[in-house]
């Protein structure tokens, strides 16, 4: 019986671990605000490869020259004439640590009911460029889009109006905790089970060894 006890509290144990290890949806809940934008929703993201799974919100946008609308998801990256992204290296990973994205960022989509746009929050670090080259003085988080359209090519008269270089601003973060994935539920359920089926049995040995042990 106590090998049956020490394999269980093992298995029991391993279990635990599994289930620990696979609760790895995060959501977080942002905000981004920037001179020309607001920007809320909430993104979900793998605890181990921190990569980005989906993203809901709204971008609302400050002035007549931008364009907001509600977000419909994560994008790839527009392609120009010669099937280049304008958008290239997104990687959609989020650092938990340092509470913000890589350089290339996180890209999404949002439709303000006419227009599909692109959207990409990224952390701009301009050690990474010439510095007669670098958009802006400053690090920190950063919004660059396409808007309202992604253009046909770089030389179409469309092209400089649309695309939005991008412009610093503040990301604000509120984690509302890890959401466990179907395969951490069902090994969670079937532990408690384990147990009960264990309890049970155990309660039963005891009666019948007292039983046995009672006096005639």
């Amino acid at each position: 019986m106590n090998i049956l006890k020490t394999i269980f509290v093992g298995l029991i144990g391993g279990i635990c671990s599994i289930a620990s290890a696979n609760a790895a949806v995060v959501t977080e809940e942002f905000k981004f605000t920037s001179q020309s934008y607001t920007i809320t929703g909430q993104f979900k993201y793998d605890g181990i490869t921190h990569v980005v799974q989906d993203i809901t919100g709204n971008v609302v946008a400050k002035n007549s020259i931008a364009f907001g609308g509600a977000i419909t998801g994560l994008a790839a990256s527009p392609l120009d004439a010669n099937d280049l992204p304008y958008f290239p290296g997104v990687d959609n990973i989020f650092d938990p640590a340092s509470g913000r994205f890589t350089f290339y960022g996180m890209l999404f989509s949002f439709n303000d009911g006419s227009h599909y746009n692109y959207g990409n929050i990224f952390f701009y670090d301009p050690t990474l460029f010439d510095p007669s080259d670098a958009p802006f003085p400053n690090a920190g988080t950063a919004f660059s889009s396409f808007l309202p359209d992604a253009p046909s090519s770089t030389t179409s008269p469309d092209y400089g109006p649309l695309y939005s270089p991008g412009e610093l601003g503040a990301l604000e973060l509120n984690a509302v905790g890890a959401i466990p994935e179907p395969s951490t539920w069902a090994m969670v359920i079937l532990g408690f089970l384990g147990v009960g089926i264990w309890s049970r049995s155990a309660r039963r040995t005891e009666a019948r060894r007292q039983l046995l042990a009672a006096p005639l």
